[in-house]
């Protein structure tokens, strides 16, 4: 079993850092497969919160709570909170990224921290 995890790093482009940033993109998406398994589902009870990176640059990061994850499929959408005050509903957003053909993580982003 692998250490628990509280801070996800995620590299972004342009378009979904500067959406984030500005704050009108409110959930970040990633594609189900093993690789997002053991860096998201595997720690969806531990993580805390998720830092962004502008392409490969260390000088453009921006950090935010996470509000929860949960896992969407086509045909059912699971739910995991992770703040017990917080009720929540994905608001999958196709101008976000998402895309509802496919499974996917969807991690929540609540206050920014830096």
């Amino acid at each position: 079993m692998s250490k628990p995890k509280e801070t996800l790093f995620l590299i972004l482009n342009a378009k979904w850092f500067e959406m984030i940033r500005q704050g009108t993109k409110k959930e970040e998406y990633r594609k189900c497969g093993k690789h997002w398994e053991a860096q998201i589902w595997r720690h969806r009870d531990t993580l805390k919160r998720v830092i962004f990176q502008l392409g490969y640059n260390k000088n453009y990061r921006i950090e935010f709570e996470i509000e929860c994850i949960s896992h969407y499929t086509p045909n059912k959408f699971e739910k995991m909170k992770l703040n017990r005050s917080n009720i929540w509903k994905s608001s999958l957003v196709p101008v976000w990224g998402f895309d509802i053909d496919v499974s996917q993580y969807v991690i929540r982003l609540g206050k920014r921290l830096s």
